[in-house]
């Protein structure tokens, strides 16, 4: 293409929006749906009142722990599993993330939000990897900025998938209908396996080349990896001149949770990801 941006990112992109565009359209209605779910649908049915225990908030704060969590070992599970299985096996999770809505069942839908906050850690540390590795040097700041502006197109995708959807419930009924959740949540689902569709057709030949080791060899990597990250960290934070810096991921993450939710993950990983690029630079 005559602006470098290479069939990969388009891919990854695509993909991303694609997942995204179900996973923010289900955090956006969550609460609601697990509500009306807990109260039959605003029906009368009893047998669903009290079927699920919880709320979307708190399902939303165990995707956020895992998510922040989780970061630290991003770099071994990716060693492990490799570029290509891991961007299917987020993807297929993202995708259980919106089909366990379908009909909610409360230790099925917070394993799956544990999981998937695990898995968007590792899905965006390999489709950096794979973007960075499969990229022109010369044309990696637009194939970047390709890669990261395309997927913020699923806000507005989730949302109107969510119009859609809820458009038709009756005025002042405040619960989401059987009828409704299962229709919405099944579409939702079926946008993210696009991504899953787009990822089978990802080439990380460049970043997989020459790491066809044995399993064993490759989880005795992912130990040192591991250990390496922890030195890092170690190192990073004891930095004095670094120190002054946590006061703005503080303040930024604590100024973006007042409407995102999502002050885990915000400040620690916006503060992990950028100490190791501080590190790497030294």
């Amino acid at each position: 293409m005559g602006l470098g941006v290479s069939r990969n990112t388009l891919l990854l992109s695509s993909g991303m929006l694609f997942l995204y565009s179900g996973f923010n359209s289900v955090t956006n209605v969550e609460q609601p749906v697990i509500s009306s779910f807990q109260h039959g649908g605003g029906g009368d049915s009893s047998d669903q009142s009290r079927s699920f225990y919880g709320s979307g908030y708190l399902v939303l704060s165990v995707f956020n722990v895992f998510f922040a969590v989780f970061a630290l070992v991003t770099p071994s599970a990716l060693k492990i599993l490799g570029a290509k299985a891991s961007l299917l096996v987020c993807s297929a999770v993202f995708f259980l993330y919106a089909a366990c809505l379908i009909y909610p069942v409360a230790g099925v839908v917070y394993s799956t939000a544990a999981l998937t906050g695990i898995c968007t850690s590792l899905l965006w540390a390999t489709a950096f990897t794979v973007l960075s590795r499969s990229c022109d040097p010369d044309d990696l700041s637009v194939n970047s900025t390709v890669f990261w502006c395309l997927p913020q197109l699923s806000y507005i995708v989730g949302n109107c998938v969510i119009f859609l959807m809820f458009r038709n419930q009756p005025p002042g009924n405040q619960y989401i209908s059987d009828q409704t959740r299962f229709l919405s949540m099944s579409i939702i689902s079926g946008v993210t396996l696009g991504g899953l569709a787009c990822f089978l057709l990802v080439d990380t030949s460049a970043v997989e080349r020459g790491q066809q080791q044995p399993i064993r060899a490759r989880l005795a990597d992912s130990v040192g990896i591991l250990g390496t990250v922890s030195r890092n960290t170690v190192h990073v934070l004891s930095d004095g001149k670094f120190l002054p810096m946590t006061v703005i991921f503080v303040y930024t993450g604590i100024h973006c949770s007042r409407s995102l939710t999502r002050l885990p993950s915000l400040l620690i990983l916006s503060t992990f990801s950028d100490m190791f690029r501080h590190f790497s630079a030294r």
